[in-house]
């Protein structure tokens, strides 16, 4: 089966649309008051016909905020990433790494 190519800018746009929907969860999750530093970092490339995902995503909480930090970032992780699979699916790529 032939994978529709992506361009290196829809590469792009897909990964500030995976880091915004990760930053939109985490925010709407906690008040601002509680996230001291939230680093978000996503790479989307192509090597040998694959699709490779390199997602890092750090967060410094107040242990007041009431929440385990590790379960609101995988949370996050899988609201952004089915976003993100469903434009993938659109632009006919089933698989990614």
């Amino acid at each position: 089966m032939a994978i529709n190519k992506i361009y290196e800018e829809e590469l792009s746009q897909i990964s500030e649309i995976l880091a915004n929907k990760i930053f939109d969860y985490i925010v709407g999750k906690l008040d601002e008051q509680y996230i001291y530093s939230l680093d978000i970092s996503v790479n989307f490339s192509k090597k040998d016909n694959k699709y490779i995902l390199n997602l890092d995503v750090y967060i410094d909480i107040s242990p007041f905020a009431g929440v385990n930090p590790k379960e609101l970032i995988e949370e996050a992780i899988e609201y952004g990433l089915k976003i993100v699979k469903n434009t993938l699916k659109g632009k006919g790529v089933n698989e990614v790494e």
